[in-house]
């Protein structure tokens, strides 16, 4: 299936899915809006983004998380906080699906009117995974690509696609697209592919595929690669080789994967020698500026989560989020949705400061608008 044709797929599924949501959201509110919606074959997603409220603009480049674990109160604190336009994707923790397997996320989306929100999960396979109660036990990604053609890891993809569908949710925080060999309990170890770029751009881009072909947003990781870290940013700080290494191997399936869509691009936590200056990537300009400009890619960048040791330790969340957006990150992820109103808090300071852009805040809701499939123009 062709590019555009994922992206018209993709763009259906979310604007079929807020059709009712449109009349009914009280948190997003323009779908009733006349100035929302533009007859003049001129209108522009910007042009209305730039009518939006500056908390409501902000809210979609914020992704907290809730612990499917915690029951009903965690997806009630998902719809409460997405109906307020708080935070514009969720990603859901835990092992279980049993607090949302009526598809109890539907009310999410519903709440999130004429902009739905991303909902994710970490479903990688092998000790990275959700959905186990939906798809069953699935091998790591190494165990995938010793065993398995890229056809069939394409097809058990389209499986958890089509689970995820069925659970209203719309992007999986994989495939992991890092080089590593090392022993599977490594940090990476055996969430990687392969120890070889090529076997891991054709396996992980065989995920991928199948992620999109059930119109589920793939999400590569972890940018620029892990797959050589030092230890694990959750609980440590790490650092990455020197990023000349990188360029010669781990960078290498960026270099096809981005060019297909629609996709987005996770960051690490790990420090990376000759790109961040010992600081977390995903709090440096150098970080965007290489994926932009070296590597070309124009659409979603997310974080990966800001409450790891590697970035909590000595700031608080709110400081870390801002740090990342000002960095140039389109998405925040962090674990615990209950601290969005710190994070806003801290957002406003930076903004009044001008630290982040209004231009800045307006191209990343943009970007968001274009992967979520959504036309403003026509109000939906």
């Amino acid at each position: 299936m062709s590019s555009r044709a994922r992206v018209s797929l993709v763009a259906g599924v979310l604007a079929g899915a807020t059709v009712l949501a449109g009349c009914s959201s009280q948190g997003s509110g323009d779908a009733t809006d006349p100035s929302t919606s533009a007859s003049s074959s001129d209108c522009t997603n910007l042009q209305q983004v730039q009518r939006w409220d500056l908390d409501r603009r902000l809210g979609q480049m914020l992704m907290g998380a809730v612990y499917a674990d915690a029951g009903e109160t965690a997806i009630r604190a998902a719809v409460n906080q997405i109906a307020k336009g708080n935070v514009g994707g969720v990603n859901v923790l835990g092992e279980s699906t049993y607090s949302y397997s009526n598809n109890e996320l539907a009310q999410a989306v519903d709440a999130g009117g004429q902009v739905p929100p991303f909902l994710a999960v970490d479903e990688e396979g092998g000790r990275v995974q959700r959905l186990t109660d939906e798809v069953g036990y699935l091998p790591s990604a190494r165990e995938m690509a010793d065993t398995m053609s890229p056809a069939q890891v394409q097809k058990t993809a389209e499986k958890i696609g089509r689970a995820m569908k069925r659970l209203s949710l719309n992007m999986d925080l994989a495939p992991v697209v890092d080089i590593s060999n090392e022993y599977p309990d490594a940090v990476i170890g055996d969430r990687s592919f392969s120890g070889n770029p090529q076997t891991v751009t054709e396996y992980a881009g065989a995920f991928a595929d199948g992620l999109r072909e059930k119109d589920v947003i793939p999400v590569l990781k972890h940018f620029p690669g892990l797959g050589r870290g030092s230890g694990n940013t959750d609980y440590e700080s790490a650092t990455t080789p020197p990023l000349k290494q990188l360029q010669k191997k781990d960078l290498k399936p960026y270099e096809t994967l981005l060019q297909d869509s629609p996709v987005a691009v996770m960051t690490t936590n790990a420090a990376v020698p000759g790109l961040t200056g010992g600081k977390p990537a995903s709090l440096t300009p150098a970080t965007y500026a290489l994926l932009r400009d070296d590597y070309g890619f124009a659409g979603v960048v997310m974080t990966d989560s800001l409450s790891a040791a590697a970035v909590s330790q000595g700031q608080n969340i709110g400081h870390a989020v801002a740090k990342a957006l000002i960095a140039g990150a389109d998405v925040a992820l962090w674990d615990q949705l209950s601290q969005q109103k710190a994070v806003h808090r801290q957002l406003r300071k930076a903004v009044k400061a001008g630290k982040l852009t209004e231009d800045q805040i307006n191209t990343s809701v943009v970007r968001i608008m274009d992967l979520k499939g959504v036309n403003l123009c026509e109000g939906r």
